[in-house]
């Protein structure tokens, strides 16, 4: 009974000895950027990171809705994204799990990330958390309660590199919505 336990064990050790496996996990500061803190933060090192994220948008129309960048929580995005699939040696193959501001599900500005994602890795799982106090809720949801003590919603992503699907292929991505709901 015990022997596909001790051959998944054999299996695991094998990835931890051979395989370089990047696993990135984080809450960042939900947060925009003053102006001229960019530069001051990053030193000028985000600003050539934000055109890939932009550009899609821009093409599509949407380019006067960009005026969420900088946002920490997106740069923090960006950097996964180097850190695993474009700086010198990166192994393109990991984790990354954020626990961020919830608004670059939906909307304009956060078409060229969304894409960015699916094109990079081979699965996503997002957790939709809610919460957020400013939004409008669906009928029969009488309320939002955020897991913090913050007005922006909240949700758990987690991002998955593991060469697993076709080249030229999106990522599957699974998506949890999480409403209180009237008894």
């Amino acid at each position: 009974m015990s022997a596909p336990i001790v051959e998944e064990r054999r299996a695991a050790d094998a990835v931890k000895r051979e395989a370089p496996i990047l696993a990135i996990f984080g809450n960042p500061p939900y947060r925009r950027l003053a102006e001229g803190e960019e530069a001051r933060i990053t030193a000028g090192w985000a600003n050539g990171f934000w055109d890939d994220l932009k550009q899609p948008v821009r093409e599509a129309g949407w380019g006067g809705e960009l005026n969420t960048f900088p946002d920490l929580y997106i740069a923090f995005w960006r950097w996964c994204l180097w850190k695993l699939f474009e700086s010198e040696g990166a192994p393109k193959r990991g984790v990354v799990c954020l626990i961020t501001n919830r608004t670059f599900l939906a909307g304009h500005p956060y078409a060229g990330l969304r894409r960015m994602l699916r094109e990079r890795f081979d699965r996503i799982e997002v957790i939709d958390l809610r919460g957020d106090l400013r939004g409008e809720r669906p009928a029969g949801i009488e309320e939002d309660e955020n897991v913090f003590a913050i007005q922006a919603g909240v949700c758990i992503t987690v991002a998955v590199a593991d060469g697993t699907k076709a080249a030229g292929t999106e990522a599957q991505v699974f998506y949890a919505d999480t409403w209180r709901q009237r008894a």
